[in-house]
C-alpha cells in the first residue's frame, strides 16, 4: 500500500509506540523536503537515535533511510 496510508495507520495501531508516532508526525510535517533530509538531520531534529530511525524504515518495508525517503517523496 501507499506509504502515506502506512504512516497514518501508525497513529491508529501503534499509539503506544512513541518513536513511531514522533517520526510519523515529523515526516508528515516535513514531507515537502523529505528528499533533502539526511538521516542525521532527522536524528538531530527528533532526538531519536539513528538505529531507531532505521528500524522504523525497516518496519515500513524499506532497507535504508535513502530508499524510504525516495519512495516517500514519490508518494507525496
Amino acid at each position: 500500500g501507499s506509504i502515506l496510508i502506512k504512516l497514518h495507520q501508525l497513529i491508529n495501531y501503534n499509539q503506544n509506540k512513541i518513536i513511531h508516532y514522533s517520526l510519523r508526525k515529523y515526516l508528515l510535517a516535513n514531507c515537502d523536503t523529505i528528499n533533502r533530509l539526511s538521516i542525521s538531520k532527522v536524528v538531530e531534529d527528533t532526538l531519536i537515535s539513528k538505529t531507531s530511525v532505521l528500524k522504523f524504515c525497516r518496519y515500513l518495508g524499506y532497507d535504508s533511510w535513502k530508499s524510504f525517503a525516495v519512495i516517500f517523496k514519490k508518494n507525496v
